[in-house]
């Protein structure tokens, strides 16, 4: 399995569940160079704080504040991409297509049905983006 990896800190802890929250130091906020590049100002306008994950932790010791490593199959990964960038485009030319066929003429009507295809297909990634698996707990990070 290749995995994606990713470090979060422990926020919380209850009996086997632990609640993560990826850490932030990494990526844009931690280059030298966020100050004056339009990624890290993007990244600084537009983020949010990383959502919260509770997961299993049945084999580990974990105390709050403690780091983890998180672990993500690369090709669920891939595939949840996937499914997030192509079905909304697909639902979206599938009903331009659909509106077409039917005789559709209007310019604003073949834009209505097209954005009601988008929002099907976004709806459908949402659907089953929430059945996707969630990360594992590989390991606790020593420092």
């Amino acid at each position: 399995m290749t995995a994606v990896i990713q470090e979060a800190r422990v926020v919380a802890k209850k009996a086997d569940r632990v609640w993560v929250q990826a850490c932030i130091e990494q990526g844009c906020s931690s280059c030298h160079l966020s100050s004056s590049c339009g990624q890290g100002l993007l990244a600084r306008w537009f983020s949010r704080p990383p959502p919260l994950l509770q997961l299993d932790a049945p084999n580990l010791v974990l105390e709050v504040g403690d780091r983890v490593e998180l672990g993500v199959d690369a090709s669920i990964l891939n595939r949840a991409a996937w499914l997030q960038f192509a079905l909304p485009l697909m639902t979206l030319l599938l009903a331009s297509i659909f509106a077409e066929f039917l005789g559709v003429t209007s310019v604003f009507m073949q834009l209505v049905v097209a954005i009601l295809g988008l929002a099907v297909g976004l709806l459908g990634a949402r659907k089953f983006a929430g059945q996707a698996t969630k990360p594992e707990l590989l390991r606790k990070v020593t420092t």
